[in-house]
């Protein structure tokens, strides 16, 4: 007798389906992923104190940040060097899965979802339209079709972007490790040059590879892109103050 056939598992309240191996695997990275950022947020909380409480409420807002961008800079350097090193990275390295980009995006979607709810809660202030309600919404709806189309690493890439944010993050949390003109350079080189670069290759596929997962990928890669351009223009505009501040900074490391 042949085997039954494998039906797809429900997720999210039908939000979502996959298969049962990837549902085993949805269960345990989400598991883990509540209990590292909730754990940690809450412990957080408790140990971080400033002499201005407004600075306490804006060290909050930034820990998810810090939290979730270290790892998946790392992991996205490795998938972005093996992008930049293969003249020949094409659909099946990108349009495809694998275990550690299905638990990185799993990590993420759930930082996207406590960032929020805890935004709300927590830090309502630091939790703007731009960079709060839509970004996180984007990526958490290309997050479920990336997820359920099997299609992860197309996302992997892109976490290097994450370096920026890892830079402002500690910069916000601990004002001495602040560091300006390091997080416009590598907004620039990451979030302006490499997203440029992957997303030209992403768009490319738009016509030619017929995938569920493009168009979202594509929509996704275009409005991120304007968003990024809105906040470097934003920060060039305060260039001439962080030129003014790092002098200082200067003269100390040479006396």
């Amino acid at each position: 007798m042949p085997p039954a056939p494998e039906y797809p598992v429900s997720v999210l309240f039908g939000a979502m389906r996959m298969s049962h191996e990837h549902y085993e695997w949805f269960v345990v990275d989400a598991s883990v992923s509540v209990a590292v950022l909730l754990g940690s947020f809450f412990l957080f909380k408790l140990m971080y104190r400033h002499k201005d409480p407004a600075k306490t409420t804006r060290g909050l807002g930034w820990f998810l940040s810090a939290l979730t961008a270290v790892p998946q800079t790392v992991l996205g350097t490795m998938y972005a060097w093996r992008f930049l090193a293969a003249p020949s990275y094409g659909a099946l390295d990108i349009w495809s899965d694998d275990r550690i980009a299905r638990m990185s995006l799993t990590f993420f979607g759930a930082h996207l979802i406590f960032d929020t709810v805890l935004g709300v809660l927590y830090y309502p202030k630091y939790f703007n339209l731009l960079s709060g309600w839509v970004h996180h919404v984007l990526y958490l709806l290309l997050i479920r079709v990336l997820l359920q189309t099997n299609s992860t690493r197309a996302l992997m890439p892109g976490f290097v972007e994450e370096l920026p944010t890892a830079i402002l993050a500690f910069g916000n949390l601990f004002p001495s490790l602040r560091m300006d003109l390091l997080f416009g350079l590598t907004f620039l080189l990451t979030r302006i040059v490499f997203h440029a670069l992957y997303s030209f290759r992403l768009c490319s596929f738009f016509n030619a590879f017929d995938h569920p997962a493009v168009l979202w990928s594509c929509l996704t890669c275009i409005s991120s892109m304007i968003l990024h351009i809105l906040w470097f223009y934003s920060w060039c505009q305060h260039l001439p103050k962080y030129l003014a501040r790092s002098r200082p900074r200067r003269r100390k490391r040479n006396r």
